[in-house]
């Protein structure tokens, strides 16, 4: 298990992905374009530089979509842990107060303790926190040791 998180190091960067797959995706789009400028109109060689260009947009792409459907599930399974645990505690449904809440509302709430769930959500709803402001307000910190 990692060390226990607080609001200071609850964030995850995978370096595998943003400092390998990115840059090296950001290069060899910036490099296929180079190529496809020099070589596609200067050198006569355009089929071969649209496949490079075409190879180049098609990484970028897939980096960018692999991250964002990872970060889009993750969201998914807050949203139906906050459901389960809020039904647990107090033994009603979730849905007619998340509808009330943004998404990063709801992700920021997860962090709270069960003991401190439903007076934070409350003070969520009525002031409106910001997620920095909901996680600053955690006094026993559940953390998050699975994510994305």
């Amino acid at each position: 298990m990692a060390s226990k998180q607080h609001y200071s190091n609850h964030r995850y960067y995978n370096p595998v992905y943003y400092y390998l797959l990115v840059p090296a995706g950001f290069a060899f789009l910036v490099l296929s374009t180079a190529y496809f400028v020099i070589h596609g109109f200067m050198q006569q060689q355009w089929m071969q530089g649209v496949y490079y260009l075409l190879a180049g947009v098609i990484v970028a792409a897939v980096i960018v979509w692999m991250q964002q459907n990872a970060v889009t599930t993750q969201k998914r399974i807050i949203l139906q842990e906050m459901r389960l645990r809020y039904f647990i505690i107090t033994g009603k449904p979730f849905n007619p107060i998340e509808h009330k809440l943004k998404t990063d509302q709801i992700i920021a709430l997860r962090f709270a303790s069960d003991g401190e769930l439903i007076p934070l959500l409350e003070i969520t709803l009525m002031e409106d926190l910001t997620p920095s402001q909901i996680k600053k307000k955690i006094k026993h910190w559940k953390g998050d040791y699975l994510q994305v």
